[in-house]
């Protein structure tokens, strides 16, 4: 009676039933929108999956060498073999932010690696541009002076680091690969940052396992990398380090992966090509400007080679750079450790001195470096065959030059043509130079060097080239970096594979 009672006096009767009539379809509503985010949920956790795996290492147990310096080992095998600081992450140029799991945002803002017991900790890292920057902290009582390598980034200028500092470092850009982190005071501190446009990525723990999350189901590619063997093929099927794989909702396990030792050994042999190549190799002490197109050669998958003299005279700027380079897959050969003319200083002073004085220091810093060479460059491309018999007792194989006399087609320079079939039997190859090409001193030689790389295809046949620095003016003789990409243009065009002198049989 009450409620009549309010009804009729608090609201008219048809306002009333109005009011019940909205109360119900608000009800309505309330229980769809409920459904629909309760069926959202559930159709947003079968979008996301996570990939997992360990890393198992299958030779000897590994024993830290003992050193002056408390020097970090790149190869870490914990008690029950698994294989610690392996970078697995996803390879994805652009990657749309709405792909990203929201978890993701409550990640922290910075990254923290410490000097701490005279060691980077961690030694290796990842970091999320541009939603996280790195924070160098120097938790000891020594002063640092820390580096960093990177190939997209500027490199940052980052002053003395004392006691208690801190520095705090922002990333523009991405980076390809893990770059190295070093002290310019004590050489013996590395280690290593991987900077991502997205999260997806993991590192190895000291039993080898890793897991990425809330991926997003469908097919992607990943990458595998470790600091000394590069790009990891750990598996047959994974050619350089990429694994595609289709990413279902709920775990993705890779199982045991196990890792052989001669994954972290350099080749001293290699598989024949199964069609023609083309065999890029840049000479000399250019490594701060070879380091620079490890993006362009990423770009058209190609690796080279590249032969460094004066070894006994690099700066640990240069070291690092060869470092880059190999880690991104590249060759690095011998070109003599003081750059002699081999069959000037064999006449002068015999093959046994030639031998003592330019091969084997050369081969011992290079070795001790972590860099041991299978192949050699003629210095000025002077060689005879009783130096080429000499010389590949040390390497698998050599590489002399020759020039192309005026008026001459390059298709038809013989000497730097060999059939696939005939590599391993051919100890010493023969390369022509293309410094220049492209430029008023060579304005035809681009054509010329197309040419020869569809020539080269058309027979079956392996073509070497040579060239010096890569930059747009030089210092000395050098490639132009555009005309660089149009070669590897062109070659990734024609379907010409290219190779490095570790890639030859």
């Amino acid at each position: 009676m009450l409620v009549v009672v309010l009804r009729e006096v608090m609201f008219p009767q048809r306002k009333f039933r109005t009011m019940l009539r909205a109360l119900r379809d608000s009800v309505w509503c309330l229980l769809i929108l409920g459904l629909v985010a309760q069926q959202s949920q559930s159709v947003q956790a079968a979008e996301w999956g996570s990939l997992s795996g360990k890393f198992v290492y299958t030779g000897p147990s590994v024993k830290q060498q003992k050193t002056p310096f408390p020097e970090a080992p790149s190869l870490v095998v914990g008690p029950q073999g698994g294989i610690k600081n392996i970078f697995v992450y996803l390879k994805a140029r652009n990657f749309k932010p709405e792909r990203i799991h929201p978890d993701f945002r409550k990640l922290p803002n910075l990254v923290v690696i410490e000097h701490r017991n005279q060691r980077f900790e961690p030694h290796a890292a990842a970091l999320w541009q541009p939603h996280q920057k790195l924070v160098l902290s120097n938790q000891s009582p020594r002063v640092h002076v820390t580096q960093l390598f990177p190939l997209k980034n500027q490199r940052p200028d980052i002053a003395a680091i004392g006691p208690g500092r801190k520095e705090t470092i922002p990333f523009e850009y991405p980076e390809l690969l893990p770059i190295q982190i070093k002290c310019d005071i004590h050489p013996f501190e590395t280690g290593y940052l991987l900077v991502l446009d997205h999260p997806y990525v993991s590192i190895s723990d000291e039993t080898g396992a890793f897991q990425i999350k809330n991926l997003p189901v469908g097919e992607w590619e990943f990458r595998v990398w470790h600091e000394q063997a590069g790009h990891l093929a750990a598996r047959q099927e994974w050619q350089k380090g990429r694994i595609k794989l289709q990413i279902k909702p709920g775990d993705n396990d890779l199982g045991i992966i196990k890792v052989t030792p001669k994954v972290f050994v350099r080749k001293v042999a290699a598989k024949e090509p199964a069609k023609a190549g083309v065999v890029l190799t840049f000479d000399d002490r250019n490594m701060n400007q070879w380091v620079k197109q490890i993006p362009l050669f990423q770009k058209y998958n190609a690796q080279v080679t590249f032969f460094v003299d004066h070894f006994q005279t690099l700066t640990t700027q240069q070291i690092d750079a060869l470092k880059q380079l190999k880690a991104a897959g590249h060759t690095i050969g011998c070109h003599g450790a003081r750059h002699r003319k081999a069959v000037d200083y064999v006449r002068a002073h015999g093959m046994e001195r030639y031998l003592k004085d330019e091969i084997d220091p050369a081969v011992k810093r290079m070795t001790d470096a972590g860099f041991p060479p299978t192949c050699f460059a003629y210095p000025s491309s002077s060689r005879n065959a009783e130096i080429d018999q000499a010389l590949l007792k040390t390497f698998r194989h050599l590489r002399g030059g020759t020039g192309l006399p005026a008026g001459q087609r390059m298709r038809n320079l013989k000497a730097i043509y060999v059939p696939v079939d005939q590599i391993a039997d051919r100890g010493c190859l023969i390369g022509t130079g293309i410094d220049y090409a492209g430029t008023e001193k060579r304005p035809d030689y681009l054509v010329e060097i197309k040419d020869a790389l569809d020539h080269a295809q058309q027979r079956g046949e392996i073509v070497v080239f040579y060239a010096h620095n890569i930059s747009d003016k030089g210092p000395g003789h050098h490639l132009q970096p555009r005309v660089l990409e149009a070669i590897l243009a062109h070659a990734q065009q024609i379907g010409l594979a290219t190779l490095t002198y570790d890639d030859l049989p």
